[in-house]
């Protein structure tokens, strides 16, 4: 610090400052911190909220429609889920505006426990009607939490960091997803019923997100809010005594000024940009159809397992199982060849479609051409790679809307992103009462459109050495269209 005073501070931005640590593998504190405590219980956690009534909905069925014929009943438990799915569309494009306005940390404070107060507050629903509405507004609570916590990981994170995050959080969202299995699978032999079971999964969403309050909000949004010198002092708070030691002659470089954005334009309508700018808008609606196709794809699949009737020989549980174990090969070819740089985001993601699609296609021509009965072992092989398609491709359309859009709008993007997710939702809980033949049929072409949508957009794996943020430095090399090369 001696030359502190004639040599001028080096001055780098908030991606630089959090590159600066001792082991460049694995993620600094405060990476970790609302990783741990906000994108686990809330991003991860999110498959005991989405997935319970799979298990849940038969024993609510023989609570409140003893008298209903199985077929009807099975079709009206199926309409909550929707309902939430509906409810979460508005509920995703007004918690992630909010985290675009007032910042990341609150959004995702006050919808994570609106959720999981809500989804606890279920076990008190006394009959149809009620349980309808709860689960509604749980979906308007629910809606900002996966896409807010993400963000707000995400903008703690170092360049290298968003994959490895992203590939443990969908690893982690199998995980609650097999838990979902194993509590209910153990309160159909204990006799315990539905409500313990949703208190028992509350429980432990609630008990890491109470973590999240000891996270502080994101340096570039501060920086963008127009806190400068919070944003460093909250950089060099959260940083390990190795990084503060080497950024001791260093500085925090004030944002560059987003002029495609409209710099003179109101903090309120710097969201609505994402509708006024063609660029912006096409790049945007790709990314929705993508998230409609894998969201579709990803929980139609999930949610045919409740079609699985014990009395043809099928196990729920066994299936359920085996869908969310199905997950982790797709994770981890993402997680790899994301970030190989002759590969990246769009091939990667390209790619997963495409092996999902060829997959589900070939299922339609094996239904068609063969017997079904001797061909059970293919068509399991057949669903077991499409999945592992869909899981690859849920984990890039996560990374793809952070790194397309810059900080003052990456919120409000994953939020418009999350409408296509949506729509497909509310359809997936009828997949159950849908035909496997043209299940597969609609699932594999939408996959295949996708595939070569995807073409259209940029590449967004931004090589280590650049000096910008993978989410500025695409942003603003639109003019291009590319990105920045090596």
């Amino acid at each position: 610090m001696e030359n502190s005073h004639s040599e001028p501070l080096l001055e780098l931005d908030v991606n630089e400052f959090l590159m600066v640590r001792k082991y460049a593998w694995l993620p600094e504190r405060a990476t970790l911190a609302p990783f741990l405590g906000a994108m686990t219980p809330l991003y991860s956690g999110a498959a005991f909220q989405i997935l319970s009534p799979i298990f849940f909905n038969p024993l609510m069925e023989r609570e409140w429609m003893p008298e209903t014929p199985s077929d009807e009943a099975s079709k009206l438990m199926s309409y909550p889920t929707m309902a939430m799915f509906g409810c979460w569309i508005f509920g995703a494009l007004a918690w992630t505006f909010a985290a675009d306005r007032f910042g990341r940390r609150p959004a995702t404070l006050l919808c994570g426990w609106a959720s999981i107060g809500i989804s606890t507050l279920s076990i008190v629903a006394w009959d149809y009607k009620s349980f309808f509405v709860l689960r509604a507004l749980l979906g308007f609570a629910v809606g900002g939490q996966g896409a807010t916590a993400y963000v707000w990981t995400i903008e703690w994170a170092a360049r290298q960091d968003p994959s490895l995050l992203t590939f443990v959080g969908n690893v982690l969202f199998s995980l609650a997803n097999a838990l979902v299995v194993g509590v209910a699978f153990l309160g159909n032999q204990l006799d315990i019923g539905w409500r313990a079971q949703q208190l028992i999964l509350s429980a432990v969403q609630a008990l890491p997100f109470c973590c999240a309050f000891f996270v502080k909000e994101t340096p570039s949004f501060l920086q963008q809010a127009g806190r400068h010198s919070e944003a460093e002092a909250t950089l060099r708070g959260e940083l390990s005594p190795h990084a503060a030691k080497e950024l001791a002659d260093c500085t925090l470089r004030a944002p560059p000024v987003e002029r495609d954005l409209g710099s003179g334009d109101s903090d309120d309508a710097v969201p609505l940009r994402l509708l006024t700018q063609p660029t912006t808008l096409f790049r945007m609606l790709i990314v929705a159809i993508s998230w409609f196709t894998v969201n579709l794809t990803f929980y139609g699949l999930d949610f045919s397992v409740g079609g699985c009737k014990a009395e043809d020989g099928c196990d729920a549980y066994l299936n359920g199982l085996l869908t969310a174990v199905a997950d982790l090969p797709g994770y981890a070819i993402s997680f790899v060849a994301a970030d190989i740089p002759c590969i990246g985001r769009r091939f990667t993601l390209v790619f997963s479609f495409a092996l999902c699609g060829v997959c589900l296609l070939l299922m339609v021509v094996v239904r068609a051409t063969a017997d079904v009965q001797d061909d059970a072992s293919v068509l399991s092989a057949l669903s077991f790679v499409g999945k592992c398609g869909a899981a690859s491709a849920f984990s890039i359309v996560y990374i793809y809307p952070t790194e397309l859009f810059p900080t003052r709008i990456r919120s409000s993007a994953l939020g418009v992103a999350n409408i296509g997710g949506r729509i497909a939702a509310v359809l997936s809980p009828l997949a159950a009462n849908v035909a496997p033949f043209t299940l597969e049929l609609a699932l594999g072409s939408l996959a295949m459109v996708s595939a070569v949508l995807t073409l259209a957009l940029p590449e967004t794996l931004v090589p280590r050495g650049n000096p910008l943020t993978m989410q500025e430095g695409t942003f603003r090399a639109r003019s291009a269209d590319v990105m920045p090369s090596e």
